[in-house]
C-alpha cells in the first residue's frame, strides 16, 4: 500500500509539472500572437501611406519651375525606398504568421522585435518626411495652391478645346487665347517669386477672368454646337417624312400642303445655316437667337407633319387594317353559319331563338356585299374616292355592330337555355340515381317490399325513360312536363324511402332485441319456444309481428324476474 501511495504521489507531481509546462507554453504563444497582431497593425498603417498628394503639386509646376525637378526625383526616390522596405516587412510577417513560428519562442521573440524596431524606424522616417514636405510646400496654401488649381483647370480646358472645338471651328481664336493665358501663368509666377503682392494679385485676377471667360465661351459654343447638330438631325428626319408623304400613291397630300411644307423647309434650312455661320464666328448671342428661331420653325413643321401622318394613318393604314379584319371575318363566316345551324336545330321550336338566327343571317349577307364593294374600291390604282370608302366602311361597321349585338343576344339566350337543359338533365339523373340506389339496397339487403312500393319504383323508371326519349325530339315539352312532375316524383321518392328505411329500422331493432332476449332462452321452455316462433316471423321478414312478440316476451321475463326477486342485466 505504501508503494502504491508513493506511485500515485509521483504521478500527481508529474501531472502538475506537465500542466505547469503546458500553461507556460500557452501564455508565451498567446503573448507572441498579440505581439504579431500589433506588428501587423503598424505595418497596415504604414502601407496606407500615400505620397502622391505631395508629389503631384511639384509635378504640375515642374514645367514652369525647372528647379523643382530635383526635389521631385528625391521625393520619388524616398517613395520607392519606403515601398521596398514595406514589401520586405510583408515577407517577414508572412513567415512569422506560420503556426510553427509562434512555438519557436526564442527565435520568434528575437526576430519579431527586430522587425518591430525596423517598422518603427520606418514610421519615424515617414513622419519626418511628412513634416519636411509640409514645410516645403507651405506656399501651396496660398498663391501656389491657387496657381495649381488654375493649372489643372487650364489643362482640362485645353483638352476640351482640342477634343471638341478646334477641328470644327476657328482654331486661331483659341490658339491666341491659350498663348495669352500661358503668358499670364508666367507673370503670376514671376510676381510670386519677386514677392510683389500687389502685382501678384492683379495678375491672378487677370488670369482668373481670362480663364473663366474662355471656359464660358468654349462651353457655350460646344452646347450650341450640340443643339445645332440635334436640330439638323431632327430637320433631316422631318424632310425625309415630307418626301415620303409626297411620294405616296393616291395623292396623300394636295398641292397647297406641298407648298406649305416646302416653304417651312426652306426657311428652316436658311435659319440653321445662319446658326452654323454665327457659331463659326463665335457670335454666340446671334447663334442663340437663331437656334430659338429654328426650334420654333421645326416645331411648326413637326406638328404639321404629325397631323398629316395621323390623317393619312386614318385614311390609308386604318383602311387596310379594316379590310384585313372584315376579310378575316368573311373567312370565318362559314364556321359561324355552321354554328347557327346547330343552334337552330337545338332550339328549332323556340321562336325567339329562330328570329335572332334569321336576323344574323340577314346581317351576314349584307356584310358580305359591303366587303365586296370595299375590296373593289380599294383595288383602284389611279384614284381612291375616300369619301365613298369611308361611307362603305361606316355602313359595314354598323352592320358588324348589329351582328355583334345579335350574337351576344343569341349566346345569352342559348346560355340560359343550356342552363335550363343542364338543370333538367341533372334533376332527371338525380331522380333516376336515387331510385337506382334504392333498388340496389333492396336487392343487397334482400328486403321484401310491398307491392305498392315496387309498383311506384317501376312506374317512376318508365316515366324517366319516356321523358328522356321525349327530350330528344321536344326538349321544351319534356322540360315543362318534368317541371310539372317534380313534386310528384319527390313525393313518390319520399314514400319509397320511408317504406324501405322503416323496414330496415324494424329489422335492426329486432336484431338488437333478439340479442337481449336470447340471454334468457334457457331459463324456461316457454321462452325458448316463443323465441323459435319469433325467429320464424323474422325470417319471413314479418318484422312488425316479430318486434311486438319480442317486446311482449321481454315484459313477461321482467315480471317473472320481479316475482322471483331476480336482478336483470
Amino acid at each position: 500500500m505504501v508503494v502504491i501511495a508513493a506511485l500515485l504521489g509521483s504521478l500527481a507531481v508529474l501531472a502538475f509539472l506537465f500542466y505547469l509546462w503546458y500553461l507556460t507554453i500557452f501564455i508565451i504563444v498567446h503573448k507572441n500572437q498579440q505581439y504579431l497582431e500589433q506588428t501587423k497593425a503598424l505595418y497596415n498603417k504604414l502601407k496606407l501611406s500615400n505620397f502622391n498628394s505631395v508629389i503631384v503639386p511639384f509635378q504640375l509646376l515642374r514645367s514652369e519651375k525647372k528647379a523643382l525637378e530635383q526635389p521631385v526625383k528625391l521625393l520619388k526616390s524616398f517613395q520607392e525606398s519606403f515601398n521596398s522596405e514595406i514589401n520586405s516587412a510583408l515577407e517577414q510577417l508572412l513567415v512569422f504568421s506560420e503556426p510553427k513560428a509562434l512555438y519557436n519562442c526564442f527565435w520568434f521573440n528575437r526576430n519579431i522585435k527586430l522587425l518591430r524596431k525596423n517598422l518603427q524606424g520606418l514610421h519615424d522616417k515617414q513622419q519626418r518626411y511628412v513634416k519636411l514636405t509640409k514645410n516645403a510646400i507651405a506656399y501651396f496654401d496660398s498663391s501656389y495652391d491657387t496657381l495649381v488649381f488654375y493649372r489643372q483647370a487650364f489643362c482640362l480646358l485645353v483638352s476640351f478645346i482640342n477634343d471638341f472645338l478646334v477641328h470644327k471651328y476657328d482654331s486661331l481664336f483659341y490658339l491666341n487665347i491659350i498663348n495669352r493665358i500661358s503668358l499670364l501663368f508666367k507673370d503670376v509666377e514671376l510676381h510670386i517669386k519677386n514677392k510683389d503682392v500687389k502685382q501678384q494679385n492683379q495678375a491672378l485676377n487677370k488670369l482668373h477672368n481670362n480663364l473663366a471667360q474662355t471656359i464660358i465661351t468654349a462651353s457655350r459654343q460646344y452646347f450650341f454646337d450640340v443643339k445645332v447638330g440635334y436640330l439638323n438631325y431632327h430637320f433631316q428626319i422631318l424632310s425625309q417624312k415630307v418626301t415620303q408623304l409626297r411620294s405616296m400613291k393616291n395623292k396623300a397630300i394636295n398641292s397647297q400642303e406641298v407648298a406649305k411644307f416646302q416653304e417651312l423647309i426652306t426657311n428652316i434650312g436658311a435659319t440653321l445655316a445662319e446658326c452654323s455661320q454665327a457659331l463659326g464666328n463665335i457670335n454666340l448671342a446671334l447663334c442663340e437667337h437663331r437656334i430659338n428661331q429654328a426650334k420654333e420653325q421645326i416645331d411648326v413643321l413637326s406638328n404639321a407633319v404629325s397631323v398629316k401622318e395621323k390623317a393619312i394613318s386614318l385614311v390609308v393604314s386604318n383602311v387596310d387594317s379594316f379590310l384585313k379584319s372584315i376579310n378575316h371575318y368573311q373567312q370565318q363566316n362559314a364556321l359561324l353559319q355552321t354554328l347557327m345551324k346547330e343552334i337552330e336545330l337545338m332550339f328549332q321550336n323556340n321562336l325567339d331563338t329562330v328570329n335572332i338566327i334569321n336576323q344574323i343571317n340577314e346581317h351576314s349577307l349584307l356584310i358580305a356585299q359591303k366587303t365586296q364593294l370595299l375590296n373593289q374600291e380599294n383595288a383602284l390604282t389611279e384614284f381612291i374616292d375616300y369619301e365613298k370608302l369611308f361611307r362603305l366602311m361606316s355602313e359595314a361597321m354598323k352592320l358588324l355592330d348589329g351582328l355583334k349585338n345579335l350574337l351576344n343576344e343569341l349566346f345569352a339566350l342559348s346560355a340560359n337555355k343550356f342552363d335550363d337543359y343542364r338543370f333538367f338533365v341533372y334533376t332527371l339523373d338525380d331522380f333516376r340515381f336515387k331510385f337506382f340506389q334504392i333498388e340496389n339496397l333492396i336487392a343487397n339487403e334482400e328486403l321484401i317490399i310491398s307491392e305498392k312500393t315496387l309498383k311506384i319504383i317501376s312506374q317512376a323508371k318508365h316515366q324517366f325513360d319516356d321523358i328522356f326519349t321525349q327530350a330528344k325530339n321536344d326538349y321544351e315539352g319534356a322540360f315543362s312536363y318534368l317541371n310539372e312532375k317534380v313534386r310528384f316524383f319527390q313525393n313518390q321518392l319520399t314514400h319509397v324511402i320511408v317504406d324501405v328505411v322503416g323496414l330496415m329500422n324494424l329489422r335492426s331493432m329486432c336484431k338488437h332485441t333478439f340479442i337481449f332476449a336470447n340471454k334468457y332462452r334457457q331459463e324456461s321452455p316457454q321462452i325458448n319456444e316463443s323465441l323459435e316462433t319469433l325467429t320464424q316471423f323474422y325470417q319471413q321478414q314479418n318484422y312488425s309481428e316479430t318486434l311486438s312478440g319480442l317486446i311482449s316476451l321481454l315484459g313477461k321475463i321482467k315480471s317473472s324476474a320481479k316475482q322471483h326477486h331476480l336482478d336483470l342485466n
